[in-house]
């Protein structure tokens, strides 16, 4: 089982600022939802051994990893597979200045997939063939990873062998973890799996 945690929210999520490569701290709100998430967590989980957990190098996820860290036995393994996919010179940038800057370069673009429009990020393939990476070495195991909202729909979305445009419409709640297995994601908390808009 894989137990998937997002990372807090940070002062660019509420300036829907997009992060990528770049960092931003948790605020309040952020390290209050991750203190949330433990209480559900100690309450659905009895941890008998240390968990593994794997975290995105990114400050926030490191941060909200050690949050989770500081209430329960686990050992935080640091996997660059898990950072969040980088827009390139898009990092740090809204889709709204995107579009006030130049709008041909997102015409077609939905809110839900704008990111891969980005004329120096990651491409979706790359960002999926280095999820599916991990997730081969961890799937007969039990495990947690701490990551981002856009690789985090990814990872799930390669997982439950969904389409590109399915899996970039899942949204992963920062107040809620996720339970990877079985060929299923569950929600725990007050997240939702499904949305319209990510």
């Amino acid at each position: 089982m894989i137990f998937f945690f997002r990372h807090g929210e940070t002062y660019w999520n509420k300036e829907k600022r997009y992060q990528g490569a770049l960092n931003s701290p948790l605020t309040e709100n952020g390290i209050n939802q991750i203190e949330l998430v433990c209480k559900i967590f100690e309450k659905d989980t009895d941890l008998c051994t240390p968990l593994k957990v794997y975290v995105s190098p990114l400050g926030r996820a490191r941060q909200t990893a050690n949050i989770l860290k500081s209430h329960f036995d686990m050992e935080l393994i640091e996997d660059v597979r898990l950072r969040e996919v980088s827009l390139g010179s898009w990092d740090g940038k809204t889709r709204e200045e995107l579009l006030n800057t130049d709008p041909s370069k997102l015409v077609g673009s939905q809110p839900y997939n704008w990111y891969f429009y980005s004329p120096d990020g990651e491409t979706i393939l790359s960002a999926k063939k280095r999820v599916a990476s991990w997730l081969q070495e961890v799937q007969d195991k039990n495990v947690g990873a701490v990551a981002h909202g856009l690789i985090g729909r990814i990872i799930m979305g390669v997982y439950l062998g969904l389409s590109d445009d399915e899996m970039l419409k899942l949204a992963i709640a920062q107040d809620s973890y996720y339970k990877i297995h079985d060929g299923k994601v569950y929600p725990i908390g007050k997240g939702v799996l499904n949305a319209d808009e990510a």
